[in-house]
């Protein structure tokens, strides 16, 4: 946006708190996937996540459990450890003063999600579906592994 070369967009955290905290830009919505493709604000955008082949899963469960035990932490650390924020400004490149703004991610493990996520989760999935990036109907329930 500094170099002029568009004028608006859709961003994901860090970098629209970024723009906005350097007054490069203006925040004009915020929960987009959640308002416009799921239609529920209080919704999980479903934007990013975390993935492992059945292949995988099957092959190296020990290995695929243990890994779900670290996501877990990792999810347990975002939403409890005050010390969290301090790391944006060293690795996500967020200056300290704007660090505090940051809106920090909040994923849900599989087991914990509650039906209204799955819900919102099919929601989401049938806009792939109705967009031709996902070939046909799925069950979103079917992709879904809780440890």
């Amino acid at each position: 946006m500094q170099a002029g070369i568009f004028t608006g967009g859709y961003t994901l955290e860090p970098i629209d708190s970024i723009l906005v905290g350097q007054g490069l830009a203006r925040r004009l919505e915020n929960d987009v996937m959640a308002r416009h493709l799921i239609g529920n604000t209080a919704g999980l955008g479903f934007a990013v996540g975390v993935a492992l082949s059945n292949k995988f899963i099957e092959e190296r469960p020990e290995v695929a459990a243990r890994f779900a035990q670290a996501i877990a932490k990792s999810i347990k650390d975002i939403s409890t450890d005050k010390t969290v924020r301090a790391l944006l400004p060293k690795y996500m490149r967020v200056t300290p003063d704007v660090a505090p703004s940051v809106p920090l991610p909040k994923f849900t493990m599989v087991k914990d999600l509650s039906p209204q996520n799955l819900s919102d989760f099919q929601k989401f999935v049938d806009v792939g579906v109705r967009q031709g990036v996902i070939k046909g109907p799925i069950e979103a329930k079917s992709m879904l592994k809780a440890y």
